[in-house]
């Protein structure tokens, strides 16, 4: 091997060792600290099956709160919405509801003012606030809330 070739292989591997190191303190600063969820507390405040099966952890949903479970508090609804995109596109999954103007995410009643977390709740069983009033008329309009 020539003497320039050895000392071009050498500056590329200490290069790679350097960039790696960087590469790997980034992701540790960017990372979200570890959350220990005991069963218990799996048990108290369980996912839904839709978000269980995308192995989320609390500090996904509940950012910037820091990793002191009694510390987490309540979504808002920039946070649902940080996933799923925007209330445009959530009415928009429904749109066929709109021709029986039974849209829960274009209500006749509060228009686009339901806050996520009024119908859809990811510890317990969701509630379909339509059906409060509309009991007999939910089924026909649309299944279970997730």
């Amino acid at each position: 091997m020539r003497p320039y070739s050895q000392s071009f292989t050498l500056i590329l591997g200490w290069l790679w060792l350097f960039l790696g190191a960087v590469a790997l303190h980034a992701q540790e600063v960017d990372s979200p600290p570890a959350m220990e969820v005991s069963a218990e507390l799996a048990q108290k405040y369980p996912l839904k099956s839709h978000h269980a099966k995308l192995s989320f952890a609390c500090l996904d949903c509940h950012t910037n709160q820091g990793s002191n479970l009694a510390s987490l508090k309540r979504l808002k609804d920039d946070d649902c919405l940080s996933c799923h995109q925007s209330r445009d596109k959530m009415a928009s999954r429904l749109a066929f509801m709109e021709l029986k103007k039974a849209s829960p995410h274009n209500s006749i009643h509060d228009g686009k003012r339901l806050h996520c977390d009024e119908c859809h709740m990811e510890h317990r069983p969701s509630v379909n606030m339509c059906s409060e009033c509309h009991e007999r008329e939910v089924p026909l309009w649309m299944g279970e809330t997730p």
